[in-house]
């Protein structure tokens, strides 16, 4: 395959911004066009001389963006994308003074606004369909604390959300958001970042886990009996601003 640069892990941006960067380019300036196929996580990692993890949450990003897509049958392609949503540099939450009270209220905004339009409408079974596979992906991912995983499948079902409620502006604002909301989560459930403040053992991070797996799965189940009032209680609850997040700003803010 090409080479591309390696990443210079003394920058001020991450390592997974500059892969993001990287990658993004490329497909801005059309040396990847529609329907190529990217290379293998592998063949990247190699490349950049980083991590798997790097490219995952990388092209997780991407995906975030629409500018890529991963197929079933294995591999992820460069799909047709609008310009709006990758012009200039996504420079995360902390270049932007973003911090997590900031998403949660954007969060609570859409998501409510969301769910409350779907109030004395039927549901499509395969909206649910969708919304229960994106909670084995969660449940899947969080038993091997694959990060990137869990947070591109909580985007997901949130975003799908967002489509069912026939809003485009909400689903455009939550696309145009999705770095920041997979950066955001990637803090929020860090492994080692929980052992680190709370010295968790190894079933209190899964239980961790598994209980925003829960609430998700109860949001599906308000859906189908389009309880909406209980929906929106349970967003409120996801979308607080937890212990942990409010601990996490503190240490980091001492450190």
């Amino acid at each position: 395959m090409e080479k591309l640069l390696k990443v210079k892990k003394t920058d001020n941006k991450s390592v997974t911004d500059q892969v993001f960067e990287s990658l993004k380019n490329k497909i801005v300036n059309y040396e990847w066009v529609p329907g190529d196929r990217l290379p293998s996580e592998n063949d990247l990692a190699e490349s950049f001389g980083v991590s798997r993890m790097s490219i995952r949450m990388a092209i997780q990003k991407l995906i975030a963006l629409g500018m890529v897509e991963s197929k079933s049958g294995g591999g992820t392609y460069v799909i047709k994308f609008n310009f709006s949503s990758v012009v200039g540099n996504i420079s995360g939450m902390m270049a932007h003074h973003i911090d997590y009270e900031d998403v949660n209220s954007f969060r609570n905004l859409i998501e409510t606004k969301a769910v409350m339009l779907l109030k004395d409408k039927p549901i499509n079974a395969k909206d649910i369909k969708y919304l229960e596979a994106c909670c084995e992906r969660m449940d899947k991912y969080s038993r091997n604390f694959d990060r990137a995983g869990f947070a591109s499948a909580d985007y997901d079902f949130h975003r799908h959300i967002c489509k069912m409620s026939g809003n485009t502006m909400f689903v455009y604002s939550y696309e145009l958001v999705g770095p920041i909301f997979l950066e955001y989560l990637d803090q929020h459930y860090r492994k080692f970042r929980l052992e680190k403040l709370f010295g968790l053992r190894y079933d209190d991070v899964i239980d961790y886990y598994l209980k925003a797996v829960a609430e998700h799965i109860n949001i599906i189940e308000a859906l189908k009996v389009n309880d909406i009032d209980r929906c929106v209680k349970i967003i409120d609850q996801l979308t607080a601003s937890s212990p942990i997040a409010r601990e996490t700003e503190t240490k980091s803010e001492t450190e």
